[in-house]
């Protein structure tokens, strides 16, 4: 469902699941062309949030939107696999932070 998001301008990492009592929490990193407005950007998370929560009922979506093209955006995990493929801005599987 989230590949159906990740596009040439846009991927998806930093994926995290967990449920508590009989609620799902998803957590995700959304990555887009820094160029893009707020808008854009914010109607792009709106619609992945809206998208995990038809799919998982009792879901809790929090989304980080951050520009593709800054590092600070990659590092954040000790492992990060992106969704998207190597072709994608040249951005596949970003290294841990030890292997970068």
């Amino acid at each position: 469902m989230l590949r159906t998001h990740i596009t040439e301008e846009v991927n998806i990492h930093g994926v995290r699941t967990r449920e508590s009592g009989h609620r799902r929490y998803v957590e995700m990193h959304v990555l887009v062309p820094g160029a893009w407005t707020v808008t854009r950007g914010h109607d792009l998370v709106e619609s992945i949030e809206q998208a995990v929560k038809a799919e998982f009922e009792a879901s809790e979506v929090t989304t980080h939107l951050e520009p593709r093209e800054d590092p600070r955006a990659y590092g954040d995990y000790e492992t990060e696999i992106e969704l998207g493929a190597a072709g994608n801005g040249g951005h596949g599987t970003v290294p841990s932070q030890d292997e970068g």
